[in-house]
């Protein structure tokens, strides 16, 4: 569960823990003076609690002081922020037109296995830079130079083929051998986006044990020949 969450959902538990409290309770007490404080318009924790209370759709339950069964709250509660934050995580990243191959196949707001596996540190962290567009293929340096996206040719096999991230792991034919040694055969034989996608997606630990090789291979290789 991401951070923001667990942040949130254990405010919303304290907060439910004090207005459970008896009245002669000193934690009670001064949740109602920040109440009081908050009613005044001063800004103080209870109008944190409130508005975001009422960013989610609970305003009810703040204007009433009291949820009913509290545990299913908290899981509603949990749930319609989880909801809330993956819908703004994928409008963000769908308005950055670098996450352009990113967007394409990263739908779980969710830690990927890849970064878990037991290999070379530094082969996970290419197969990162190819997940997040910021190798430097000319997609990603002509970006910068300001040269449009449909003529940022691979200068490597000397053809009119954008050099993508696609193009980098299924076509460019300088990393052929590479491709027998590590990618599985039905995707590099006939390659296509589709495809391309699906590798990318992959949970299957060999299949990304073996395409982090492959990214770091490979650059390494770009790298002798640029």
């Amino acid at each position: 569960m991401p951070i923001y969450c667990v942040t949130l959902k254990r405010c919303i538990n304290f907060w439910l823990n004090l207005i459970e409290m008896p009245v002669h309770r000193i934690p009670r007490q001064a949740y109602i003076m920040l109440c009081n404080l908050d009613n005044m318009g001063r800004n103080t924790w209870a109008t944190s609690i409130k508005n975001v209370l009422f960013s989610l759709g609970f305003g009810f339950v703040w204007i009433s002081q009291e949820v009913g069964n509290k545990q299913r709250f908290l899981s509603t509660f949990e749930s319609r922020v989880k909801d809330v934050l993956k819908q703004q995580w994928r409008e963000n990243v769908g308005l950055k037109p670098k996450l352009r191959t990113y967007v394409q196949f990263k739908n779980l707001l969710e830690p990927e296995r890849y970064l878990y596996l037991n290999c070379n540190r530094q082969a996970i962290r290419a197969l990162s830079c190819l997940r997040l567009s910021v190798l430097p293929l000319e997609i990603e340096k002509g970006r910068r130079n300001d040269i449009p996206p449909t003529e940022r040719f691979c200068k490597i096999c000397n053809t009119t083929r954008v050099e993508d991230e696609y193009h980098f792991v299924l076509i460019c034919p300088l990393y052929n051998f590479l491709r027998i040694q590590y990618l599985p055969s039905d995707v590099y034989l006939d390659p296509n986006h589709f495809k391309f996608i699906k590798l990318m997606r992959s949970s299957d630990s060999i299949v990304l044990h073996k395409m982090c090789n492959f990214v770091y291979q490979a650059m390494k290789l770009r790298e002798k020949t640029c």
